[in-house]
C-alpha cells in the first residue's frame, strides 16, 4: 500500500431506490491515487435493507426482502461502509444510504430448468468456467456478486418474478404442457445492458436456446390443439410461461437489466428470452471472451439439456428450492 497518498469516495450519500425483488446493481467505490489499489468494503455500522449483502469489491449483491405484512411503503436505510487495505488497515469510511419503495406485499420467486447431467460432464462445464485464461476476472462485472460475474450452473430461467405459492400449487400448475422433453444448445449470443446516460453498462454472453415448438419468428405452438379426437398440451418455452401467467401473477422487476433494451438485430424490445447464462462482462470486453471461448474447443453441442424437471427457488411455507418433475409424452416431446 506504499504510495498511496490521497484515497476519497468517488460520492457519498443516496445511492438509489430499490423494489423488493429487484437484482441490485448498487456499489462503492472509493478511488485512489494508484492502480494497485485493493480495498476491502465492509458495512461497520447500520445495516442494509434485509435481503442486501455488501461483497468485498463494494458491490452491494442480492434483492430487497418483501414485508409481506405491509402492502406500500417507502423507507431509507443508512449505514457506514469502512474501506481496509490488505492488512485490514482502516483507511476511509463513508455514510450511504439505500431506499427501498414496496408497491405491493406479494412475495415472488424464480422458476428455471437444469439439465441432470453426468458428474463428468458437469465438471468439466465447471472447470471451463471457472478457467481464468478464458474468462478473466479483471473483464467480468461484477464478478464477486452471485447474480452476475460468471454463472457456474447451466440454467434456463422460465421467469423470474413469479407469484410465491405453495408446492402443490406449483405441481397442479405444471400438470398441463409441462412435458420432459430435450431442448437444443445453439449459438453464442451477446446482449447489453445500459446506463441511463445510454452508455453500456456491461455485456451479457450467454447460449442460445433452440426450442423445436417455436418457429423462427419466435410463434410457439398453440397451448392446445386437437388431433383425431384427441387434445394434446404442446410443452413449448412460451406455453409453460403461459400456464405459469394464468394462474399466478407475475412481475418484471426481477428481470435482468438487458431485458429493458432492444438488442442490435431485434426489430422490437427483447424482453424475455430463453437463454443460458454463461457471463456479465465489462463494455467491450465480450469479443475477447468470445475468442477465448473459441479458442478453448469447449463443445456446448455435447450437452444434453433435458427440460426433466423444474425447480422453483422458494415455495410458501417451505425452506429450500424445490423439484417438480415432469412426466413424459413421446408425442409431444
Amino acid at each position: 500500500m506504499s504510495g498511496i497518498t490521497t484515497i476519497t469516495w468517488a460520492s457519498t450519500g443516496s445511492l438509489g431506490t430499490l423494489l423488493p425483488g429487484q437484482i441490485s446493481e448498487l456499489y462503492v467505490n472509493a478511488l485512489a491515487n494508484t492502480s494497485t489499489f485493493y480495498p476491502k468494503y465492509t458495512v461497520s455500522n447500520g445495516v442494509l435493507p434485509s435481503g442486501l449483502l455488501m461483497e468485498r469489491d463494494g458491490t452491494i449483491s442480492g434483492q430487497v426482502n418483501v414485508d409481506i405484512y405491509r402492502n406500500s411503503f417507502t423507507e431509507t436505510s443508512t449505514f457506514i461502509v469502512s474501506v481496509t487495505d490488505p492488512n485490514n488497515k482502516a483507511l476511509l469510511t463513508g455514510q450511504f444510504s439505500i431506499t427501498v419503495n414496496q408497491k405491493e406485499n406479494i412475495d415472488r420467486t424464480d422458476i428455471y430448468c437444469r439439465p441432470f447431467l453426468s458428474q463428468d460432464k458437469r465438471d468439466g462445464f465447471r472447470n471451463f468456467i471457472r478457467n481464468e485464461s478464458i474468462f478473466p476476472t479483471n473483464m467480468l462485472y461484477r464478478p464477486f456478486d452471485p447474480n452476475f460475474g460468471r454463472h457456474e450452473d447451466l440454467i434456463i430461467y422460465l421467469d423470474f418474478g413469479v407469484e410465491k405459492l405453495t408446492y402443490e400449487q406449483y405441481a397442479k400448475i405444471t400438470s398441463t404442457n409441462f412435458y420432459k422433453r430435450a431442448v437444443s444448445v445453439g449459438g453464442i449470443k451477446t446482449a447489453v445492458a445500459k446506463n441511463a446516460d445510454g452508455t453500456v453498462k456491461y455485456e451479457f454472453i450467454y447460449l442460445d436456446v433452440i426450442d423445436k415448438h417455436v418457429n423462427t419468428t419466435k410463434i410457439s405452438i398453440p397451448l392446445a390443439f386437437t388431433y383425431n379426437g384427441a387434445t394434446y398440451y404442446p410443452p413449448s418455452i412460451p406455453n409453460m410461461r403461459s400456464r405459469i401467467a394464468e394462474n399466478s401473477t407475475i412481475s418484471t422487476a426481477r428481470y435482468p437489466s438487458f431485458t429493458n433494451y432492444v438488442q442490435q438485430g431485434d426489430a422490437v424490445k427483447l424482453g424475455y428470452i430463453p437463454f443460458i447464462p454463461l457471463c456479465y462482462v465489462l463494455p467491450g470486453k465480450s469479443g475477447t471472451i468470445i475468442r477465448k471461448i473459441s479458442e478453448s474447443g469447449f463443445k456446448f453441442n455435447t450437452i444434453n439439456f433435458e427440460l426433466d424437471r423444474l425447480i422453483v427457488k422458494d415455495v410458501q411455507n417451505e425452506t429450500g428450492a424445490k423439484y417438480l418433475l415432469l412426466s413424459r409424452n413421446t408425442k409431444l416431446a
